[in-house]
């Protein structure tokens, strides 16, 4: 019998409408010897039914279920069971391209590596199409491709914390350091605590740019965004310290997560219980603060501890001020004011994109100083130079989409008379899952008046 490659794990409670792309998507596979474990927590809605018909159709698929509603229960019985050299886990709303895994376990196994991750589509469902987002590279161009043997710089090694997907884990190494998913209650953050053990502990390990995981991004009942789930992020930290070693190098990665994590979730809790999620933390961002070691900390992780340890005043005057917030650009596109877009990069395009998802049609013109893109229609839009824009829109507001060159286009549109206060700079944009929990109180407050 052949051996089996590569273990596909699927974690599902409730997704019948979208589990069977997912499985589909691992049904037509290129690599044939692999196994798909379909972990259920009770689904009631008609999940188990689509899972019944790959088990019976296909002997690689098999079913068991899960008497516990936790997504590390649920990752840590199929990583037992699982007969495969290397483990991928595909959540159930979730799909993968066709090469995937034959992808994930070619470049695992033929440099024998603890873990290989690849690149992660983002995608909206906008009118029935599937729009991709975002892409998540986990590494610059120049670090990819190449296999780390233990040195790897933590700017590096925190960029593969931020997902559990789009990765084969050697199931060896999973058992030999004992890695395991934190059993909490239901669906949120065990990921976390998952992929700091992994990326602490690996010894070899490489990153590719390819996205061959697609990650649907606006489930609005995503669990992460309830309120109750502060006190899970908290949990999933106080579950990490009984299983990262003391040692400097992974201590130091989990306390820079952890202010990258407490931060984002200070953001996206509301106004009336960020006081008492403060608190919860004091102690532990005390701990990181004073921290034996002398954790070497950036401007912007400093800026964060001080917010963290209760400066709720200064945190406030920053979200005021911020084009970047998801609240942000759900008032401006639900908004009555026209919007032109100057810059076709990556950014002014996912605007674009963004604008789609609210279903309408805030913006009224884009333009580039490029000549070359002058004349070119995007999404219907055709390109403009920016003076032109100017003359045909003087009302509007002028959002700059370019990282590299944002103020001195600035200085060009108040040359051509566009006021200050209507011109907004943009670096990045808002996660999707943010501008998604923010959407109703948006749709209620603005859309209705």
């Amino acid at each position: 019998m052949k051996k089996i490659a590569i273990s596909v794990l699927v974690p599902s409670l409730n997704r019948a409408k979208y589990i069977e792309k997912c499985l589909k998507s691992i049904h037509n596979q290129t690599l044939n010897n692999i196994e798909v474990i379909c972990i259920d927590a009770g689904s009631t809605d008609g999940t188990i039914d689509v899972i019944d018909e790959y088990v019976k159709k296909d002997s690689r698929f098999i079913r068991v279920d899960s008497p516990r509603k936790s997504y590390g229960f649920q990752l840590n019985t199929a990583i037992d069971i699982a007969q495969g050299e290397y483990v991928t886990i595909v959540e159930s709303d979730d799909y993968i391209l066709p090469d995937a895994c034959e992808f994930l376990y070619k470049n695992a196994s033929e440099n024998k590596l603890d873990f290989f991750r690849s690149g992660v589509n983002q995608f909206l469902i906008i009118n029935n199409q599937e729009i991709v987002y975002k892409q998540i590279f986990f590494l610059p161009s120049k670090d990819i491709n190449k296999v780390y043997s233990g040195q790897i710089s933590l700017e590096n090694r925190l960029k593969a914390v931020v997902s559990i997907l789009g990765t084969a884990y050697r199931k060896e190494f999973l058992k030999g350091k004992d890695i395991r998913a934190n059993e909490s209650s239901g669906a949120s953050f065990q990921d976390v605590g998952f992929c700091i053990q992994v990326n602490s502990m690996a010894n070899r390990f490489m990153y590719s740019n390819k996205p061959v995981y697609n990650k649907k991004m606006d489930n609005e009942d995503s669990s992460i965004y309830a309120v109750k789930n502060n006190n899970v992020l908290i949990s999933e930290y106080e579950f990490l310290d009984t299983k990262v070693d003391a040692g400097k190098a992974n201590r130091e990665i989990v306390y820079h997560q952890q202010i990258m994590d407490y931060y984002w979730r200070l953001q996206v809790s509301e106004k009336q219980v960020r006081q008492q999620f403060l608190s919860e933390i004091h102690d532990r961002i005390i701990a990181i603060s004073c921290y034996e070691y002398k954790v070497p900390l950036t401007e912007v992780e400093r800026f964060q501890i001080e917010i963290l340890l209760g400066n709720l005043k200064k945190f406030e005057d920053c979200e005021k001020g911020t084009e970047n917030n998801a609240l942000y650009y759900n008032k401006l596109f639900y908004g009555k004011e026209p919007i032109v877009v100057v810059s076709m990069g990556k950014l002014g395009k996912k605007l674009i994109a963004l604008q789609k998802y609210y279903g309408r049609r805030s913006i009224c013109a884009v333009c580039d100083n490029d000549k070359n893109l002058q004349g070119d229609i995007i999404d219907d839009y055709v390109v403009l130079s920016v003076e032109k824009a100017v003359n045909e829109h003087k009302d509007a507001v002028f959002i700059v989409a370019n990282k590299l060159y944002s103020n001195e286009i600035q200085s060009q549109l108040i040359s051509l008379g566009i006021e200050i206060s209507r011109i907004l700079l943009v670096t990045s944009l808002p996660a999707i899952g943010d501008i998604v929990k923010n959407m109703k109180t948006i749709t209620n407050g603005l859309q209705g008046k």
